[in-house]
């Protein structure tokens, strides 16, 4: 055999070298337009998981949707904060659908970081869908998943839809902003209204402009980095409620399954 060249070895090692770029290139790529490709198959993994156990929440539920948009909020509020009683951390809460970037995901309770590993995550400091109140889910945008890789093509009046087992919550999209992480004000009254004046009014006089409950999503801005929080406000614009049987309990479900 014939012994290697400095030339030999030199090539070698070029062709090493472009053919480890072009696989760290092509990586970069996949993970700026879908996201990191391994921490999506762990997501995937747990969203089967999460949709597995949602099914059972949903065995029990019964009768139709009611497709009223004046649906009496007190008894709207009562379910939503019942069903909350029942639902632990970590657990699913729902599906989060949102068309205009074709996304379908199932939401959990808490934002946690093990609970944002799963999916979106409902932040715990507030309700449940139809709870009366601002409610906020949390996602990633470049691992996981990246549920929220495009948060930001989201337009105004684009849609989001909460599906939970006691009903279905439709939100019209109002505002968008890019927030610290540490701005809380994401969950005030009123916090979706479109102008500064209008939220101050209802800051002022504790009273909303129509419904007082409101959707907002927040992710990581800009991508690849958690300097900022990109926030997208919806108010709540339709409400389909039904009835859930009272042996739908995820709470014992949760601890079987364990």
């Amino acid at each position: 055999m014939d012994r290697l060249t400095y030339p030999d070895i030199a090539r070698i090692f070029g062709t090493g070298l472009i053919a480890t770029g072009t696989g760290l290139l092509v990586f970069v790529l996949v993970t700026i337009f879908w996201g990191d490709p391994f921490t999506r198959l762990t997501e995937n993994s747990a969203q089967q998981d999460l949709k597995r156990q949602y099914a059972t929440y949903t065995e029990n539920t019964s009768g139709p949707l009611t497709n009223d948009p004046l649906l009496d909020p007190e008894l709207t509020r009562a379910t939503a904060n019942r069903y909350r009683k029942r639902i632990p951390l970590g657990a699913p809460v729902g599906t989060i659908s949102i068309p205009s970037i074709h996304l379908r995901k199932t939401f959990v309770h808490g934002a946690r970081h093990p609970d944002l590993e799963k999916g979106p995550g409902l932040y715990k400091e507030r309700g449940l869908p139809g709870s009366g109140g601002p409610i906020a889910i949390a996602g990633h945008r470049t691992t996981f998943g990246a549920p929220f890789l495009d948060v930001d093509q989201i337009k105004l009046g684009d849609k989001i839809v909460l599906t939970v087992p006691y009903g279905r919550f439709t939100y019209t999209v109002t505002r968008q902003n890019i927030i610290t992480p540490t701005d809380w004000s994401i969950l005030d009254y009123g916090a979706e209204e479109r102008t500064s004046a209008s939220r101050a009014n209802v800051a002022k006089t504790g009273r909303c402009i129509g419904s007082c409950e409101h959707l907002v999503l927040t992710a990581c801005h800009p991508k690849y980095s958690a300097a900022k929080r990109y926030a997208v406000y919806a108010k709540l614009t339709n409400v389909q409620l039904r009835s859930i049987a009272p042996a739908t309990t995820p709470t014992a479900t949760a601890k079987a399954a364990a």
